[in-house]
């Protein structure tokens, strides 16, 4: 099985971007796999296995935590706002967006890894 050290490094990241008001933390992020079949010795059922897995998360990124985080509600400025106002509402936007961009980042960097050990199995299926 092949760990995953990086992925849990921007877990810990997401969890220090917590300048957010508590409605962001009502969006949850989805627990990346943690370890894949070595695609040198894994069975066809196997890599379906672990394929279904990583579907399965980046699903649950793409149809649920993005669109959580994207609309979660950063009330308007009105007119006259204080600079302390201004200053909570941009930290908030770019809490959402850190949020959103390393939810991103670590659904690419499981779908690489995944995909590292799909060319090995086919490597390994073709010299068979």
């Amino acid at each position: 099985m092949i760990g995953f050290s990086r992925i849990a490094a921007s877990v810990v990241a997401l969890g220090a971007i917590a300048v957010a008001p508590v409605s962001l933390a009502d969006c949850t992020l989805p627990k990346a796999p943690t370890s894949f079949p070595d695609g040198k010795k894994a069975t066809k059922e196997e890599m379906i296995a672990a394929q279904t897995v990583v579907k399965q998360y980046v699903a649950e990124i793409e149809d649920h935590y993005l669109p959580c985080v994207d609309g979660e509600a950063n009330p308007a400025l009105a007119e006259g706002a204080t600079a302390e106002q201004k200053k909570a509402y941009i930290a908030r936007e770019k809490a959402k967006a850190e949020r959103h961009n390393a939810a991103v980042d670590e659904e690419s960097k499981v779908s690489a890894l995944f995909n590292d050990q799909i060319k090995l199995w086919k490597a390994a299926q073709a010299a068979k």
